[in-house]
């Protein structure tokens, strides 16, 4: 497996709580806000009690991210990777989720905005996989994806501008000037924006030394690293590394959800798997006991 060009310096271990069932620990009341966790319903919140701290490795990170269906599944993630790092409690913030990336070291983060990151990596993934199969299978890119809207009430002269919306529940994705994209070009247009506005502001890069060169005209050159203080940020990085050198995508034979390939796997984790295993028992369990009747 190759290793990530980007490291995760920082981290906050974290545990799912549901405020209204929820009985605070006296850390908890006094580090807290209370007052906006209680806004929601379901929030992810720095877990005081943990000891010691587990250093991911950014390889695979968006697939582990996006293979999480369920609230014990977001919960364990938490436990052991951490909070995300965006700083989105303030109602305010939350409204502009979609929009911008706001990060922050923070104690607690609304499930919700966990919910949406899940799902649009998993977008991204799917465009991903779907320009793959259009430049290698030649299979027809249609418009089941994106769908591409053209701005009105522009001024005369103007450029034409043209928004970009997830098909399935109309959520805008990105934009374009200029001629009509059509969906090939658009499903670009998404996954560099998507990753330039979930990346900003959220990758350090440093010269760590200068190394002699012979092949450099100054006679030396510089040796860069790439680091996050934020979860999300190398979540969307691993991304960013998975296409760029084109790793396979498949789609999981279990739930649906596209994860990245390795080997000959064919589900998205280890649920998925057990899940399809014990489905093959029972289907040949009835095939069985219907041979017997």
């Amino acid at each position: 497996m190759k290793k990530s060009a980007l490291t995760i310096k920082y981290g906050e271990p974290g545990k799912l709580i549901y405020p209204a069932h929820y009985t605070f620990a006296k850390a908890e009341k006094a580090a807290l806000d209370l007052q906006l966790i209680k806004r929601y319903d379901a929030v992810v919140i720095h877990d005081f009690s943990a000891k010691g701290w587990y250093t991911p490795s950014v390889h695979g990170l968006a697939s582990i991210f996006t293979a999480i269906k369920t609230d014990r599944e977001l919960d364990a993630f938490a436990r052991r990777y951490g909070l995300l790092g965006v700083d989105m409690l303030d109602p305010k913030k939350f409204e502009e989720l979609g929009f911008v990336t706001s990060w922050g070291h923070v104690l607690a983060e609304p499930v919700a905005v966990w919910r949406y990151h899940i799902e649009n990596v998993r977008r991204l993934l799917k465009l991903y996989r779907a320009l793959r199969d259009y430049n290698l299978k030649k299979i027809v890119f249609e418009r089941q994806f994106l769908r591409i809207r053209q701005l009105g009430g522009l001024p005369k002269g103007w450029e034409p501008e043209w928004q970009i919306f997830w098909a399935q529940d109309n959520s805008q994705m990105g934009f374009s000037q200029g001629a009509e994209p059509d969906e090939h070009q658009a499903a670009v247009i998404v996954l560099m924006q998507q990753l330039q506005k979930n990346l900003h502001g959220g990758i350090q890069i440093e010269i760590e030394r200068a190394v002699p060169s012979k092949d450099a005209v100054i006679g030396f050159r510089f040796v860069e690293t790439r680091s996050t203080t934020y979860l999300l940020a190398a979540i969307y990085h691993d991304l960013l590394e998975l296409i760029s050198e084109n790793r396979p995508v498949a789609v999981c034979a279990n739930c649906g959800l596209p994860f990245a390939k390795q080997g000959r796997g064919k589900y998205c984790c280890n649920a998925c798997k057990q899940a399809a295993y014990r489905l093959r028992l029972k289907i040949m369990g009835g095939e069985f006991h219907g041979r017997l009747d």
